[in-house]
C-alpha cells in the first residue's frame, strides 16, 4: 500500500485520485518560487516526478484543487489552489497519497547514520531548494530503503509537499514549508517521537 498515515476525521471531501491517463507532464525545478510557478497552471492531473525501483516506475502526481481554502493569498498567483500528492505505481497503477506523519515515522525508523544522511537531503530539498536526485546523492541515500520504499521517492515528495505548505501557509506571513521540516528537527533530535507532533505542529495532524 505505501505510508498512508491514519488521519482523524475531518470535515472535508475524500481526495480525489489524479487521472492517470489524461495528465499534463511537467518539468518544474526546485526552487524558493515552485509553489508560485505550479500556482500559474489549472485545474487537472499532473506527472511532476518520477524514478524507478525494482523493475517499476513510481510517479508522483498532484492534482488540484483539493478543498483546503489557503490562509493567505499569494502574489501575482493565477491559480492559488489546495493540491493533493499521490504516488502512482506503474504498470499496476496502483495510487495512494503520501502524509508528512508517515514519512517522518519511516525516518525515525532509521539508524542513527541512516537518519543522518536523510536529514540532511531533507533540509537540502525542503529549505535548499535542491532537487530531490542531486540530495540523495550528496547524501548518501540512493540505496537507502523507508518501509520498502527508495528514499528518492520520499525526497521527491517532500518537494512538493513543501510547496504545498508554500501555497496554503505563504511566507513570511506563516511558517509554509519550514513548519513541515520542523518535524525532522525535532525528531532527529530523539527528544520527541514522530505521535508527538500530532499536538504541537498542525501539519502532522492531517
Amino acid at each position: 500500500m505505501g505510508l498512508v498515515a491514519e488521519s482523524k476525521k475531518r470535515k472535508r471531501f475524500e481526495p480525489i485520485a489524479p487521472n492517470t491517463v489524461n495528465y499534463h507532464q511537467l518539468h518544474l525545478p526546485n526552487g524558493r518560487d515552485l509553489a508560485l510557478q505550479f500556482c500559474q497552471y489549472p485545474e487537472g492531473s499532473y506527472l511532476v516526478e518520477r524514478s524507478s525501483f525494482e523493475g517499476k516506475e513510481l510517479w508522483v502526481m498532484v492534482r488540484k484543487p483539493d478543498t483546503i481554502t489557503p490562509k493567505a493569498t499569494l502574489k501575482d498567483c493565477a491559480h492559488q489552489q489546495d493540491f493533493t500528492i499521490w504516488v502512482v505505481e506503474q504498470p499496476n497503477g496502483s495510487c495512494w497519497m503520501p502524509r508528512h506523519l508517515a514519512i517522518l515515522e519511516a525516518f525515525s525508523e532509521l539508524s542513527v547514520k541512516e537518519r543522518e544522511n536523510f536529514f540532511f537531503a531533507a533540509k537540502s530539498v525542503v529549505l535548499d531548494f535542491v532537487e530531490p536526485i542531486d540530495a540523495a546523492i550528496q547524501n548518501n541515500c540512493l540505496g537507502l530503503l523507508m518501509r520498502n520504499y527508495p528514499a528518492l521517492l520520499w525526497l521527491s515528495c517532500l518537494k512538493w509537499m513543501a510547496a504545498l505548505e508554500d501555497t496554503l501557509y505563504p511566507p513570511p506571513k506563516y511558517l509554509g514549508r519550514r513548519m513541515a521540516f520542523a518535524g525532522y528537527v525535532l525528531v532527529h533530535s530523539e527528544l520527541y517521537r514522530p505521535e508527538d507532533l500530532r499536538r504541537v505542529l498542525k501539519v502532522f495532524a492531517k
